[in-house]
Order: structure tokens, then sequence, then C-alpha cells
């Protein structure tokens, strides 16, 4: 049984989709229903957020900085990083790139982010050197733990005693 943050079930994340059209609120929540939406949740102990694409980070960001409550959110980042709008296309994963942390931490309005999550892509060199760009950015600070999203678990067993992933 893994520790995941403040208990030891498995949470119940808002899923970011929650901020917008394409995947989820259609039509789009305001920024009013956005923070009522992340409001509501803090409230009633549901303290994971997800943020898969930049606008959902973005909403997430601007509401928990309204509300002043980031700090009692823990917060999943991925590797998506195309800005969209109501009907456009969202967009696909990308290898994390040196400015990527700052723009996700800006995105948050926060120092730091709970969970990045990389997706690898087909490239096997960038994903070697995005993981080690993410490892870098936890030994700083910017990310208290990381994520790997995977089909395939033996993947995890090329990483041996030194997977860098916890989720």
């Amino acid at each position: 049984d893994r520790k995941m943050g403040r208990t030891t079930d498995v949470p119940l994340i808002l899923g970011g989709h929650s901020f917008i059209s394409q995947l989820g609120n259609d039509p789009p929540a305001s920024e009013q229903e956005q923070r009522r939406i992340a409001e509501t949740c803090l409230d009633h102990g549901i303290v994971w957020f997800d943020s898969t694409y930049k606008p959902e980070r973005v909403a997430l960001g601007k509401a928990l900085h309204a509300l002043g409550r980031r700090s009692e959110a823990t917060i999943l980042a991925w590797n998506f990083f195309t800005d969209f709008s109501p009907g456009d296309p969202v967009g696909g994963p990308e290898y994390y790139r040196p400015g990527h942390i700052d723009s996700i931490l800006e995105q948050l309005h926060s120092v730091y982010v709970d969970i990045l999550v990389v997706v690898p892509l087909e490239n096997l060199e960038q994903n070697h050197r995005q993981q080690e760009l993410v490892i870098e950015w936890q030994k700083k600070g910017y990310v208290r733990s990381l994520g790997l999203w995977i089909s395939d678990p033996a993947v995890l067993e090329n990483h041996g005693k030194e997977n860098p992933y916890r989720y």
C-alpha cells in the first residue's frame, strides 16, 4: 500500500477536463464557476487536481490563487503545452524542455508542482533527456514527485531500483 499524500486510500481527483469544453464542460465553465468548483472540492476533502492540458493548468491556477488555497491542493501537471480555445483541437504531449517548468509554475501560480507526469514519446534519446530534466527539477524543489504515463508496466523494470517515478 503506497501512501498518496494525505491518505493511504486512492484519492478522488478532480479532472482538469472540468475546466474545458472539449473533454468536460459544455459550455465551458466561467472563471467564477471554476473557482466554485475548486472551492467546493477543497471544502469537501477532494484535494487532488489533475491538470493535463495548458488551459486546465491556467484555470486551476487562477482559481486556487483567487481562493488563496494553493497549499491545500495536490496538483498533477502533464507535458501538454498547446494553448487552445473552446472548439479547438487539444494537441498532444510534447517532450519536456528547460523552460516548461517555468511556464507550468506560472500557470499554476505556484513555486512547485506536486506531481509532474511524463508521457514518453517515440524518440528514446529525447525521452531520456526529458527524464533527466524532470529529475533535475525535482532535485531543485520545483517538483515534489514524478509520475509516468505508460501502457506497459514492464517499462518500469528498465529503471530497476533507480526508478524515479512514484506514480
